[in-house]
Parts: C-alpha cells; structure tokens; sequence
C-alpha cells in the first residue's frame, strides 16, 4: 500500500475532496484526522472506518489551529502528510463589484488558513513528510468574476514554493493541486447561482466542454494525486503546482 503506517492530517475534510481523499488514504493503510469547521459532518464520516479520526476547528483562528495541533500530536503522534484543502469560493462578481469583506475573509480562509496550519504542523511532521496545498486552475487562468478566489489560489502557489524551500533541510516536499472544474457541491452552487436555480444542464454542459477531455474532475482524481505526492514515488517531487484539470489550461 502506498501510505502504509503513514499519518495523514487533512482540513477541509467535510468537502467532496477532503472526503475523497480520506477515503483514499485509508484504502492505501493511513489513518487519518479530519479536520473542519462543519463538526457534525465530519463526525459522521469518521464513523465510516476505524482509522478516521476528526476534530474541529476554524483554519482563521490561531488559537483553534494551535490547539488542534496539539490535540492531533497527542492522539496521533508525528505525522508524515499534511493536505491544506480547506477553501471557500466568492459568488461571481466583477471586482469592481466585489465586496470588501468577501474579499477579506476568502483571503482570511484561503490564504491565512494555509499559512496557520502549515505554521503550527510543521512542527508535529516528520522529516521527510509532504504538505500538498489545494490551490486551482483559477490561479492559471484569467476566470472572469473571480478576483478574490483567483488571488487566493496564486497566493497559496507562491507560499508553497517558499515553504517547500523552508522545509527542504528536513526533506519535507510541498506541492500545489491545482483542480480544473470538479464535479461538486460546490460547484453545484456555482451551477444554481448561475442558472438562478434554474436548468442546470447547459451550465454542466459548457463547463464540461472546457476541459479537452471533455468532462469534469472527479473529486477522487484529485485524491489520487495527493496520495501520490503524499507517497515515496513522489520523494523527489516539491516545490511544484501540479494541474489535474483534463486539459482546460493545455
């Protein structure tokens, strides 16, 4: 197995990736902590196998971020992968029409979240570990009506690359996802704020027609990328965005 023994803290568990994802690392041998706002969900998915763990907490808080750290080191012990998931979108708006708080708290849970966890985990890795970062294609591409989500995603690319530097004297790699549309919740709002909760099949249809492949991302396409950066095959592999989008940037 890939991530046999292997310790695997992952935020934004409650979403279609994080919840992916665990599942993955679980079938590859790890056990894994859950970690989100969304308690009750998160509970519920760590009552589907023995090797889940959850606990909550707000990624904007240092104190929460802290405290979880401390409570994963005492009921996990060091931990060898470290996913940075958590993420919030903005409606779409022009950015002259965007507001300033939206825009302050998508960087707060984005950005800032991504800078706390790595700050106070870190610590609790072992050498030779690996941080993978969800970042987007919207960091690539010029989306429109998407300032602040698309900020937040070029932020966290720019971090990674500094941390992976940082870390590298303990051969700790980071890396960038950077997902194309993925076939979610939330991009099933996307999809009802764009239609205004209307038919929803030409909005799926033209997103699909994006990617060269023709299709969305499914969320566990995504998780098998992180298991493999979070893997031995991957221990020359930081300091890199890696785009799992079916081509909609080629």
């Amino acid at each position: 197995m890939e991530l046999e023994g292997k310790r695997v803290v992952i935020t934004g568990a409650a979403g279609d990736i994080g919840g992916a994802t665990a599942r993955r690392c679980v079938e590859e041998g790890a056990s894994v902590m859950l970690l989100d706002i969304d308690e009750n969900a998160i509970a519920a998915a760590a009552a589907e196998h023995a090797s889940l763990l959850h606990y909550r907490l707000d990624v904007t808080s240092s104190a929460d971020v802290a405290a979880a750290a401390a409570a994963v080191q005492e009921r996990m012990g060091m931990i060898d992968l470290l996913f940075l998931n958590a993420g919030i979108e903005q409606p779409h708006a022009p950015f002259i029409d965007l507001d300033e708080a939206l825009f302050d708290r998508v960087m707060a849970v984005n950005v800032k979240g991504v800078f706390l966890m790595a700050k106070h985990f870190v610590p609790i890795m072992r050498d030779g570990g690996s941080i993978v970062i969800t970042a987007s294609i919207a960091s690539l591409m010029g989306l429109p009506g998407n300032a602040a989500y698309s900020a937040s995603k070029a932020a966290v690319a720019g971090m990674m690359r500094s941390i992976a530097t940082d870390c590298a004297v303990r051969g700790i790699r980071c890396n960038t996802v950077h997902p194309g549309s993925v076939n979610s919740r939330m991009m099933a709002r996307s999809a009802e704020a764009a239609t205004g909760g209307g038919d929803t099949t030409l909005f799926y249809e033209q997103v699909s027609a994006m990617a060269k492949l023709g299709r969305m991302v499914e969320p566990v396409e995504i998780a098998e990328m992180v298991v493999f950066l979070g893997s031995d095959r991957a221990r020359m592999v930081t300091g890199q965005s890696l785009v799992v989008d079916g081509g909609t940037v080629a």
